[in-house]
């Protein structure tokens, strides 16, 4: 299952997921959704990255993991504890 690509969803959405009130969009779905996120975003930094776009993904991770945290606490504490 690869939703992110499918619907075409990236950082630009952490926000309306997150905000999603449809019974398709249930927590699970949502932490799992917005891990895919940031998990492409971590794909997407090369050996060729700047330090600019490093800084950017390491920024866009912080701010899913905190959305993480709004929607399950305890696994966002572990995240961003791992981070």
């Amino acid at each position: 299952m690869n939703i992110v690509n499918e619907l075409e969803l990236g950082f630009k959405d952490v926000d309306s997921i997150y905000e999603s009130t449809s019974h398709k969009w249930d927590d699970k779905k949502k932490v799992d959704v917005l891990l895919e996120i940031g998990a492409v975003i971590e794909a997407n930094l090369g050996i060729d990255s700047t330090a600019t776009e490093r800084n950017e993904a390491k920024k866009q991770q912080r701010y899913i993991y905190r959305t993480i945290k709004k929607i399950d606490p305890s696994l966002g504490d572990l995240l961003m504890r791992l981070f």
